[in-house]
């Protein structure tokens, strides 16, 4: 649990930071960079009015957060909904915690230097693939809400 509380508040003050950067310095480069990527332009868009929900489908999107962020600075999005916003960072934060806290346990285990058994490692990979198909279901789930039929490439 610290671990995540470290990871989370890293989180946010990287996308608080790259927010400031995109509305105050960036602004006029952020732009020109959207014009190159118009999936990323559209997104944006989609930020510019919305509320904390959507700010929050667009932080589970799988980009890069400090680009993302800037972006959305940039446009103008009010700084309320994109804070909250950070609550999609969730998901991804608690999967790299989890992933090291398993990581940690199999590289004991495989030393010789771990007292846990042999089920109780496959239950934590297996929690660790269980988490990793959650969140892919929960990209997918956000990516459906926020890309409307005019938006969807065709298939």
């Amino acid at each position: 649990m610290p671990g995540l509380i470290i990871v989370l508040t890293g989180a946010t003050l990287n996308s608080t930071l790259a927010w400031f950067l995109g509305r105050i310095l960036l602004a006029e480069r952020v732009a020109r960079s959207l014009e190159k990527r118009p999936h990323l332009h559209m997104i944006v868009q989609k930020a510019r009015n919305a509320g904390p929900g959507v700010q929050i489908l667009i932080r589970l999107l799988p980009l890069p957060a400090a680009p993302l962020c800037e972006a959305l600075g940039a446009a103008g999005v009010q700084f309320t909904p994109f804070f909250i916003g950070n609550l999609g960072a969730i998901p991804i934060c608690l999967l790299l915690n989890y992933f090291g806290y398993t990581a940690a346990h199999v590289t004991r285990a495989t030393s010789g230097t771990s007292t846990l058994s042999s089920t109780h490692i496959t239950l934590r990979i297996l929690g660790l693939a269980l988490l990793f198909i959650c969140i892919c279901l929960t990209i997918r789930f956000a990516q459906r809400k926020l890309l409307t039929g005019n938006d969807r490439k065709p298939s």
